[in-house]
């Protein structure tokens, strides 16, 4: 049989819930602004006395106007509050704290705006320039913040990240090939304000063809983290001639390098385990070692990794007494 329900919450035995995207820079509100590193999103519950919602003489009608006016609405209150400060005050392990709304922001981020975005230019190469398959990058940078790093792109593939705020030495990947590509320079700041400038290039020459790549995970997705690990897949077409193939993840939020997994004995179709790191994106390359002597690298592909957001807890209206 069914349950009846009222369309009132708090007699369908459910708290009001609201959800909210905060940058934890700042701790104010997010904007469209805010990087994804920086947003978090929070559910809280509209904990307060039933009284709060409901007129004891009129249940199934409109919310009481003043319910502090109640003379039993104090004590229930208070109780409600204590519920919470004791159930956050001894947590079990993994046990999820009750996030009230009392302290929603009302502010938006302040931190990442235009203002406080960094400028950037490249000085050299010049727009089409001919480089070999290596060449210095040299750039100049002005910040209203703190300096972070600076991402050179291929092609919209970033190939490398460097910490020096002038000059870089770039060596092109082996897929990079002869001909005219777009060089890219991304600045940023300490909490990821970012500015860009790019530049057209002409390869001078070949690099050694690259037939393998990684099909899955795919570009742009996001691998929810429901389990421990995630398997990633290298198509590798001309295996014989390979001896060596691993797979390294770039923390595109930290900086940090990891190798996903590695074989001597790659096949047509390899796949490597990846034990999935912490919340974050990542840039996925494939590299290899041929039987040449030489070192071969796919072009990577970006992907997040995303924890699995636990549902609020929204205690029964059972537990939170008096009623």
């Amino acid at each position: 049989a069914s349950i009846a329900t009222t369309g009132k919450s708090m007699l369908d035995g459910t708290i009001p819930t609201t959800t909210y995207t905060i940058d934890t820079a700042s701790g104010k509100l997010a904007t469209e602004r805010t990087p994804e590193k920086y947003r978090k999103e929070i559910s809280c519950g509209e904990y307060h006395t039933i009284l709060t919602y409901v007129d004891k003489y009129n249940p199934r009608g409109a919310e009481p106007t003043s319910p502090e006016d109640d003379p039993y609405y104090t004590t229930w209150e208070s109780s409600v509050q204590a519920y919470i400060t004791k159930h956050n005050a001894n947590l079990a392990e993994n046990e999820t704290a009750i996030e009230t709304c009392s302290e929603i922001p009302t502010e938006e981020d302040d931190v990442h705006t235009k203002d406080n975005e960094p400028d950037i230019r490249i000085k050299t190469p010049n727009n089409n320039d001919e480089v070999d398959r290596s060449f210095d990058v040299e750039v100049d940078i002005e910040t209203r913040r703190d300096f972070s790093r600076i991402e050179y792109f291929i092609d919209d593939t970033l190939i490398t990240t460097s910490e020096n705020d002038r000059e870089s030495s770039i060596t092109l990947p082996s897929w990079v090939d002869e001909g005219s590509h777009t060089l890219t320079a991304t600045v940023y700041d300490d909490v990821d304000n970012k500015n860009s400038d790019q530049v057209s290039i002409q390869v001078a020459e070949e690099g050694e063809e690259t037939t393998f790549r990684i099909t899955n995970p795919f570009s742009n997705q996001t691998i929810e983290k429901t389990a421990s690990s995630y398997d990633v897949i290298v198509e590798v077409p001309d295996v014989d001639g390979i001896t060596y193939l691993e797979v390294i993840a770039y923390n595109l939020w930290t900086g940090t390098t990891t190798v996903v997994g590695s074989t001597l004995s790659p096949s047509s179709i390899t796949t490597l385990s990846w034990t999935l790191p912490d919340e974050a994106e990542y840039l996925l390359t494939a590299r290899a070692s041929a039987s040449s002597g030489s070192t071969l690298e796919s072009a990577g592909i970006t992907v997040k990794i995303e924890n699995t957001t636990p549902a609020p807890i929204i205690a029964p209206v059972s537990e939170i007494l008096p009623l």
